[in-house]
């Protein structure tokens, strides 16, 4: 792992474009690899629904690495979400 300071790192890449470029590619190659491989969280739910909507915005905006498994397109996912939560709680009739 490298540390760098902000400031540091900003002068570095407003010198070399190619070196910004690499860091770049980098880190679309490594977002892309973790995508690949379904890690991070993995949030079930309706794309009609309010609660996974906000989950998804969260996990965006905090840069969480996330899968999203839609119950109106997998019956999987909704087998496992009917396991998952229990008959009563919010979001499940």
């Amino acid at each position: 792992m490298l540390i760098a300071p902000v400031a540091k790192l900003k002068q570095l890449i407003d010198e070399d474009a190619a070196l910004g470029d690499l860091i770049l590619r980098t880190l679309l190659g490594r977002g892309e690899a973790l995508e690949g491989m379904r890690s991070g969280v993995r949030i079930t739910g309706s794309r009609y629904s309010l609660g996974t909507h906000r989950l998804r915005e969260f996990a965006v905006r905090n840069r969480v690495a996330y899968a999203w498994d839609e119950v109106e397109l997998d019956a999987a996912s909704d087998e496992s979400l009917r396991c998952a939560v229990p008959r009563g709680a919010p979001g499940r009739p």
